[in-house]
């Protein structure tokens, strides 16, 4: 008999029950304890607008399923999701893969407050090479792709990025080290990392603004979840926070993690300069994709977005799926919206031409 309870951040028993599912079961670092409590209790907590609902599914008395879920209102709906929004790339509840997870979705499902939507975003089908059953759910769905390398054990077999994209990478930057004093560093104190930060952070609203994108740094909030990462309890996730400089000219950086054998591509930028004919952010991620085998890493994953640089580098991919499900009119209205704006962000030329449109709005602004 399947047997639901809510538990909260508060419950210690919560902690013991999810790490030892994290032990018995591969997940990715989104789906790890550490990352939910700290997401929670930098941002989620602080927002009055949602609510956390963690629904925790037992069988004879031992936990076999959790759920961290959110309930929202937008748009006149009240929403319920995954915990996350975009400081998630994966998501998908913890479970015991011996389990029915589809009778256990259900039992879940029946559980929930009353709501409008269910919109259940970037659910991986396959974690860490194997099946997500979850991902077989029978709602309306849509597609996105996700692109990882399985990192070889030596930097002598890179057969996975093309004889032409690997000598064009070396020769940019054997190039740009002619310049100057050309340097990789990762960051190893808070002092560091806090500067760099703040350098990405820079680097990167100015390329929000440049391309029109929405800017998901915009608010305090989740700043600071970002700020704080170094000196967070994160368990067993490593922070690692690199860049690329030249002169001491920071020209890209990349914030990422390390969690098990995956080091997780999540946050990279750089700084329009005269040297952008040398592609420096190209340059940052060959020498983190060196570093990751020489750290002896399995997997490179460069998590959700589909753009052209990310196939051409990888040798493995991922399907996120995204669904849809509605309890009213409303809702009904709200996930049709939805596919069409998840239609246009997985094709490249719409995308692009409504980023221009909106650029252009802003500069008129």
């Amino acid at each position: 008999m399947i047997e639901i309870k809510e538990l909260e951040f508060s419950d210690a028993t919560l902690r013991l029950l999810w790490e030892k599912m994290e032990e018995k079961n591969s997940f990715s670092v989104f789906q790890s304890f550490s990352w939910h409590k700290n997401w929670f209790e930098k941002i989620a907590s602080k927002d009055k607008y949602l609510k956390t609902i963690i629904k925790v599914a037992f069988i004879d008395n031992v936990a076999v399923a959790i759920f961290p879920l959110i309930l929202k209102t937008k748009y006149f709906n009240t929403i319920i999701e995954f915990f996350g929004q975009d400081q998630f790339d994966y998501k998908t509840p913890i479970f015991d893969k011996n389990i029915n997870i589809f009778e256990v979705w259900q039992k879940i499902n029946e559980s929930l407050p009353k709501h409008d939507v269910k919109y259940l975003d970037k659910i991986p089908s396959h974690i860490s090479g194997c099946s997500n059953p979850f991902a077989s759910l029978n709602f309306s769905k849509s597609l996105q792709e996700s692109f990882q390398i399985d990192l070889p054990s030596n930097i002598e077999n890179l057969s996975f990025i093309s004889k032409s994209s690997k000598s064009q990478t070396l020769r940019r930057r054997r190039r740009i080290a002619e310049r100057g004093e050309l340097k990789f560093i990762i960051c190893d104190s808070s002092k560091d990392y806090k500067k760099i930060i703040a350098e990405t952070f820079e680097q990167k609203e100015h390329r929000y603004i440049e391309t029109g994108v929405r800017n998901i740094l915009a608010k305090d909030d989740v700043k600071n979840f970002y700020e704080s990462l170094y000196l967070s309890d994160l368990g067993k996730i490593k922070i690692h926070l690199s860049y690329l400089s030249l002169n001491n000219e920071i020209l890209a950086t990349h914030l990422g993690f390390i969690y098990d054998d995956t080091f997780y591509w999540i946050f990279p930028s750089f700084k329009r300069s005269n040297f952008d004919k040398y592609s420096p952010g190209r340059i940052l991620l060959y020498e983190l994709i060196i570093h990751s085998i020489e750290c002896g890493l399995k997997k490179f994953d460069f998590t959700v977005g589909s753009e052209d640089f990310k196939k051409k580098w990888s040798n493995n991919s991922t399907n996120l799926i995204t669904y849809y499900d509605y309890n009213s009119f409303k809702g009904f209205i709200f996930c049709k919206t939805l596919r069409v704006i998840n239609f246009i962000k997985n094709h490249q030329r719409l995308r692009l031409f409504i980023m221009n449109i909106n650029k252009k709005i802003r500069f008129i602004r």
